[in-house]
């Protein structure tokens, strides 16, 4: 008997083919971070792990900048970065929102979705000034919370402050603040866990180490998962794939419903809200992958990586598939061209939003 073999089948056989998948988390499902972070009172700031066999992750947590008495060797000279002494000290803590959904009487039934995060904007460099308060001196030196180079309200530009990281690694990368990196020993699809705060102008990178450059999220990767407060009318979490993302911000409007007698269709703005989920991104042998916040404090719960083939692009056919060739998901199954998520054309794995 002759088989008909898709070519979404051939996809999905070609990119499991070889394939091996291994994941890790921070922080367990009851919120526990992993003792290898240590403890109140002794954290290990600074770790490098090798959780799985083909995959290295390093999490740096750092104090802020604290102020100096202007004495001794700073009694007129403001420390460099380099000199600063006083630090505050560096720790790490879990977020987390509730994922599942709620019973009957709307209580909660679910598991939370934990991820944790350690201390410290993530900046490239910081230069200090002298502390004033009602125009006078107060006697130390400190770093203020403003960007170097931006306005200054007087027509010029902020000479002190921190400098933060551009997504066209003109300005660096971060060395100091809370900044996770990934490093795989081989090819493969990389799927990192994540909790993000809420509030506008919240930038989550993923940024290639070696160039300084950001991952675009209209092609290089996506995000999925929960916007706290977007349910379905039975109160159910929604899962939403893709997860809208405007300038490197979780931002956009989800309309989830009628909600009341009335049909009134309740309306949520994703940038007002707190939100998990993952990461997914393909990734290169022995390229180290940043991850973190513009000014603020990411959270990250685990990865989970499948070695090999990383995106159906490699399967190569002779034949030319039209414009309006069959979709399918990733079970194989055809879909729609409304549907969303991911998708197979043409032999092509891709988000259809």
């Amino acid at each position: 008997m002759n088989r008909i073999i898709t070519l979404a089948a051939v996809a999905l056989m070609a990119m499991s083919a070889n394939a091996q998948t291994e994941s890790w988390k921070a922080v367990a499902a009851d919120g526990t971070i992993d003792s290898q972070f240590g403890a109140d009172g002794a954290w290990n700031n600074d770790l490098t792990l090798n959780p799985t066999s083909n995959v290295t992750v390093h999490f740096l947590s750092s104090g802020n900048p604290i102020e100096v008495e202007k004495s001794g060797a700073w009694a007129t000279v403001c420390p460099t970065q380099e000199q600063w002494p006083n630090y505050s000290e560096a720790s790490y803590k879990t977020e987390n929102i509730m994922v599942d959904s709620v019973d009957a009487t709307g209580a909660q039934v679910g598991k939370r979705f934990y991820a944790m995060h350690g201390t410290g904007v993530p900046y490239t460099m910081f230069v200090g000034e002298e502390q004033m308060k009602d125009d006078a001196p107060t006697g130390y030196w400190y770093v203020k919370s403003q960007e170097i180079g931006a306005d200054d309200g007087n027509g010029g530009t902020n000479t002190t402050g921190y400098k933060y990281y551009a997504p066209d690694g003109s300005k660096g990368v971060p060395t100091h603040g809370f900044f996770v990196e990934i490093t795989p020993k081989v090819a493969g699809q990389m799927k990192v866990g994540f909790w993000a705060n809420k509030g506008g102008g919240r930038k989550l990178y993923i940024v290639d180490k070696a160039t300084g450059k950001a991952l675009d999220p209209a092609t290089d990767y996506h995000a999925e998962g929960w916007v706290q407060n977007v349910k379905d009318a039975a109160g159910n979490m929604i899962y939403e794939n893709p997860m809208p993302i405007t300038d490197y911000c979780f931002a956009g409007q989800f309309h989830t419903g009628p909600y009341d007698d009335n049909g009134e269709e309740k309306v949520v703005e994703i940038a007002n809200q707190r939100k998990v989920g993952y990461l997914v991104w393909n990734v290169e042998a022995n390229k180290t992958y940043m991850l973190f916040g513009n000014n603020w404090q990411f959270g990250f719960q685990g990865y989970e990586f499948t070695t090999g083939t990383t995106g159906i692009s490699e399967v190569s056919t002779t034949a030319t598939v039209a414009a309006n060739a069959p979709i399918y998901n990733l079970a194989g199954q055809k879909v729609t061209k409304s549907y969303k998520g991911v998708v197979i054309q043409n032999g092509r794995k891709f988000v259809q939003k």
